[in-house]
């Protein structure tokens, strides 16, 4: 349905962009799997914060992780993170296509500018 990734399957994404930044600052000694999971754990607390989603969906995502013994935190400094992920392909000038989540199960794409991202990204590793 979606060949180029520009659409519906945006959504496989989520995770993604806070993962690769993740990977490329660790010189990819964390897997991209692992990133990734870390990116999802970062990015439910992110939208929980910014109010996209409750907090009940952004432990889930957490506690699912955990469930499947998935890494859901980082001691990258955000700054770092923020750095790298911001060359992702996703990016389109100075703004970026996020995988939010809503609920478990739905997840929406949120085009932020660059300086929300890094809010998102901040707010996500908080606590």
């Amino acid at each position: 349905m979606d060949e180029r990734d520009t659409g519906i399957r945006q959504i496989l994404n989520f995770g993604h962009t806070i993962g690769h930044g993740i990977e490329k600052i660790s010189n990819y000694s964390i897997s991209h799997g692992e990133a990734v999971a870390i990116g999802m754990s970062i990015a439910g607390r992110g939208a929980w914060r910014m109010g996209y989603c409750d907090n009940a969906c952004c432990m889930e995502i957490v506690e699912i992780l955990k469930l499947f013994k998935l890494p859901y935190k980082t001691d990258i400094p955000p700054e770092n993170i923020i750095e790298a992920a911001i060359v992702d392909k996703k990016r389109s000038g100075q703004q970026i296509t996020e995988v939010i989540p809503e609920k478990i199960g739905k997840c929406k794409l949120i085009t932020f500018p660059l300086k929300e991202l890094e809010e998102f990204i901040k707010l996500g590793m908080e606590g």
